[in-house]
């Protein structure tokens, strides 16, 4: 093996793994490469908290509550991915 190889062909693969990612662009990849890019853990930490624990007043508009007696079972729901329905009909 020519010295040097294993290095660029690692570099090679990471780039590819990463184009893939990029080209998929799902909520969690993008929260992954968010992580990636962010440097300091508090960082992280501060990303991953407004993540779990939006602003109130967005959150009670997404789950169509006036109140903030419903935020600490709002956010509960939320940690657990239970999310609002959106698609009510007429005859519920």
């Amino acid at each position: 093996p020519v010295a040097g190889t294993a290095g660029k062909c690692t570099r090679r693969y990471q780039l590819l793994f990463l184009s893939r990612l990029l080209l998929s662009r799902s909520r969690f990849v993008t929260l992954i490469l968010d992580l990636i890019v962010l440097q300091g853990i508090g960082n992280k930490v501060r990303l991953l908290w407004e993540g779990a624990f939006p602003p109130s007043e967005q959150v009670l508009i997404v789950y169509e509550k006036n109140s903030r007696w419903w935020l600490p079972w709002i956010y509960f729901l939320r940690v657990f991915g239970i999310r609002p329905n959106r698609h009510k009909t007429d005859t519920e």
